[in-house]
């Protein structure tokens, strides 16, 4: 069961396990024999009286004057387990009896000596331990440290980063792969076909790139178009073995990459293509079939300004014959207007600006749009304010083309007026 808070922890506690025993029979198998030359007294914290007295192993019975004043005693407090214990040492008058008061001296100057040797040792081990601690803590604040910055390196990442264990389930995954695929939250232990798939699957993907890398201990990538939160995008999946110290792979180490705009950018690059290209097939189909339209077209307008200075036509004869080559020569000018896509759609149109007659650009104009108007129903008005300049520097092809499609689209969507 999960142990990370207190509330999961108290939830996983099943019950405890108490041990009771009696001071007397514990101290008993520590001295079985007993100890003639020594008394000892074992208290329950730092107060010492009967009513903390645990164990002694004075006889009942015997009086303070048989005890004496022992020439040898001591006295010891420890902490153990969150409990203070006081202990104390003394001498019995047999032991001393034993000793002389020089042997004593000796044993005490030799006894401080080593005492005073064995707190130099002690103070020397709990130094070196003190420094073991504070390394360690070091240590594992490193540790602690490099783990967060791993971490958050992993959930920083634009691709989505997961552990796949050898049962097929998902160890770990950083927090892009988590909002794509929401299920893929590690304590729960599922399998990675349940996860990254939707509907889940019940069994692993076909040409899921982690098989082999099990299999042969080798990196693979797939491609593959799965359901995630953002919908369904083209995911690229590549697989690396994370190895035991015999060789053996022990989990995977999944990168998943959202490939889906640059295979869009790739359609869309390839559609770019066939279009350019159809464009520049038609722009030569234009420019062929221009060139086809232009040999007849000057027959035409040959043919019409011949006619034009023939001296036996009548007035109306001679102004049919100016508007058939006015037509022609805005027809060639249309021509010449075509040819000029290929240009446009390249992006290499320039503009001939050039003197011209202003006044006859709109007679052309009102005498080619005079004829449709009757026929449409409308009623052609032409104003032309006095201050019109008589000429004007331009291209004159191109603002014809501008009015031209001006004029035809009020005729086009003009009911009446």
């Amino acid at each position: 069961m999960p142990l990370e808070t207190g509330e999961e922890r108290r939830a996983a506690i099943r019950g405890y396990v108490m041990g009771i025993f009696r001071v007397g029979h514990f101290m008993g198998g520590v001295f079985p024999e007993g100890s003639p030359d020594l008394d000892f007294t074992l208290y329950d914290g730092d107060r010492l009286s009967p009513e903390t007295l645990m164990y002694t192993t004075d006889p009942p019975g015997r009086s303070p004057e048989d005890k004496g004043r022992p020439l040898f005693s001591s006295q010891k407090t420890l902490d153990l387990y969150g409990r203070r214990w006081t202990l104390t040492f003394a001498s019995r008058p047999a032991l001393e009896a034993s000793l002389d008061r020089y042997t004593g001296k000796g044993i005490l100057g030799a006894g401080m000596l080593i005492g005073f040797l064995a707190f130099l040792s002690l103070w020397t081990l709990e130094r070196t331990g003190r420094r073991a601690f504070s390394l360690a803590r070091h240590m594992t604040e490193a540790l602690r440290e490099s783990e967060e910055k791993y971490r958050v390196l992993n959930d920083n990442l634009s691709v989505g980063v997961a552990l796949i264990g050898p049962d097929m389930t998902v160890l770990a995954a950083n927090v892009t792969q988590r909002k794509w695929f929401p299920g893929a939250d590690p304590g729960r232990r599922l399998p990675c076909y349940a996860v990254f798939d939707s509907p889940p699957r019940r069994e692993p993907c076909e040409g899921c790139p982690a098989i082999p890398t099990f299999a042969d201990g080798k990196r693979h990538e797939a491609q593959r178009e799965s359901e995630t939160a953002r919908g369904k995008r083209i995911l690229q999946i590549r697989t690396a073995p994370i190895l035991d110290e015999a060789g053996k792979v022990v989990s995977v180490h999944a990168t998943v990459e959202d490939v889906t705009r640059q295979r869009e950018a790739e359609q869309d690059r390839i559609a770019r293509q066939a279009a350019e290209e159809a464009s520049r097939q038609k722009s030569l189909f234009v420019s062929n079939m221009s060139h086809e339209i232009r040999t007849p077209m000057n027959a035409i307008l040959g043919f019409a300004q011949i006619l034009e200075r023939d001296p036996s036509l009548t007035p109306r004869q001679a102004a049919h014959v100016r508007a058939i080559n006015r037509g022609g020569r805005y027809l060639l000018r249309l021509i010449n207007d075509i040819l000029d896509i290929a240009r446009i759609e390249s992006g290499k149109t320039v503009l001939k600006p050039a003197a011209f007659s202003l006044q006859d650009l709109l007679a052309d104009l009102e005498m080619m749009f005079r004829s449709r108007d009757g026929a449409e129903g409308l009623e052609l008005i032409v104003e032309r304010d006095e201050t019109l300049p008589p000429h004007i520097l331009a291209d004159e092809g191109k603002l014809r083309q501008v009015l031209v499609n001006l004029m035809g689209n009020a005729l086009k969507f003009t009911e009446t007026g």
